[in-house]
């Protein structure tokens, strides 16, 4: 199992977290999905490496900022 964890910028409330969870679950095939609004981070679980550029660039796309940590 991979997991791939990402500072989020930007979330302040759940509508931020359903549109990065929802972002990112259509931009990949992690078999989970975790966001932490107390932690503003976003963890990916998957059983093949994932394009992080791609998860980025819907990230960006929802209107947030994402950095692998």
């Amino acid at each position: 199992m991979l997991t791939y964890t990402f500072k989020i910028t930007g979330m302040s409330c759940g509508h931020c977290k359903k549109r990065i969870e929802d972002a990112v679950s259509a931009a990949c095939s992690a078999s989970e999905v975790i966001v932490s609004l107390e932690n503003n981070s976003l963890e990916l679980h998957s059983q093949s490496p994932l394009v992080v550029e791609e998860i980025v660039a819907a990230i960006d796309d929802a209107g947030y900022d994402a950095q692998l940590i």
